[in-house]
């Protein structure tokens, strides 16, 4: 092994499998166009986003959800004030985050960013879409907890 390949063999069951593979980069690149550093419209939207949940801002997190969403999932969860969807987003939804580059291709952008999540540093990406003119943030992806 060295910094250009992989070497090793395994045993499994009556199989014995060898290997030399390269080793590549792991930089994945998005579709579309740059983003400028924080985001653009779709950044904006982002941002938002994490602040309503910081601050358990329900009425806020409903504006910024796309309408079909708000007409159904909300609508059951105003039933309580949106506790429990609030709870729910708040525990799986950074705290803080700052966004660290992203591109936009067409009606989608991908937003990666530096975040914050029960006390401990993590790095993400988010998903927002535009849709009837509107960025909604469709996906918070980050790591799972260990």
């Amino acid at each position: 092994m060295d910094a250009d390949h992989v070497v090793g063999s395994f045993k499994y069951d009556i199989t014995d499998i060898r290997f030399d593979v390269p080793v590549v980069s792991a930089a994945l690149t998005r579709p579309g166009k740059p983003l400028p550093s924080d985001g653009g419209e779709p950044g904006k939207v982002f941002n938002a986003q994490i602040a309503a949940i910081a601050k358990g801002d329900f009425d806020a997190l409903l504006k910024l959800s796309p309408r079909e969403y708000r007409e159904s999932s909300m609508a059951d969860a105003k039933k309580d004030d949106g506790k429990m969807e609030m709870m729910a987003a708040q525990a799986f939804t950074p705290s803080k985050a700052t966004i660290t580059g992203g591109s936009i291709d067409r009606d989608k952008a991908w937003l990666g960013f530096d975040g914050v999540q029960d006390g401990k540093a993590m790095k993400g990406l988010a998903i927002v879409e535009r849709k009837d003119e509107v960025w909604h943030v469709r996906n918070i992806e980050v790591p799972e907890a260990e």
